[in-house]
């Protein structure tokens, strides 16, 4: 089956079939790890056992990530400076756009930026992918985005265009853009005025 063929199916799979699905993609350790405390806790302090399914729901609450939707965005701070450069940045990923959620699914993101800078080209590995820089001016940024590979989700690409004009601004992302030739930002943008706006998620 090839895939997209199988992320056709996977997205018409209903919510049971979804979580039964995440259940045999978590890792076998974390599962073990889940049913021993739990087991061990209703013996000990009740003299009872705990059925599977409760468990499995357990295991579920604790590691099962759905993750549909992705912004590329940038966070703004302006410096007191003579220099031109005064505008702090941080690209970053989020999987709201209410407030920034660092990705779980996202294994590396890496950044083209505009070819003054050096390097001009960064990958980054911690999620939610900050790449922070000081400048003085407002360009593209684009990103390929590369997925844990245990998702089964296609490698894409995405842009975001630099805002200085407020705190956060986030792009939504394209998961079907898989190529970045002809890479543009098609999709609704969104800005934020201040922090408490766009909180960031500990």
């Amino acid at each position: 089956m090839d895939d997209s063929k199988a992320n056709q199916n996977e997205s018409n799979l209903t919510f049971v079939e979804k979580v039964q699905y995440g259940l045999n993609d978590i890792e076998l350790r974390d599962k073990l790890c889940v049913s021993g405390y739990l087991r061990e806790n209703a013996i000990n302090k009740h003299n009872m056992d705990i059925p599977a399914g409760i468990i499995n729901y357990c295991v579920i609450f604790l590691f099962f990530v759905d993750e549909r939707d992705f912004y590329l965005g940038n966070l703004h701070k302006l410096e007191t400076t003579r220099s031109r450069n005064k505008h702090r940045w941080t690209m970053f990923i989020s999987t709201s756009k209410t407030k920034l959620i660092p990705p779980k699914t996202i294994k590396r993101v890496r950044y083209y930026l505009h070819p003054t800078f050096s390097p001009p080209e960064k990958t980054v590995y911690e999620s939610p992918f900050y790449l922070r820089r000081l400048g003085w001016g407002t360009f593209i940024v684009e990103a390929k985005i590369i997925f844990e590979d245990k998702y089964k989700r296609n490698d894409c690409f995405a842009s975001h265009y630099l805002s200085f004009g407020s705190y956060a601004s986030i792009t939504q992302i394209n998961l079907d853009q898989n190529e970045r030739d002809g890479l543009i930002t098609k999709t609704k943008d969104y800005q934020f005025q201040k922090a408490k706006d766009y909180p960031v998620e500990s």
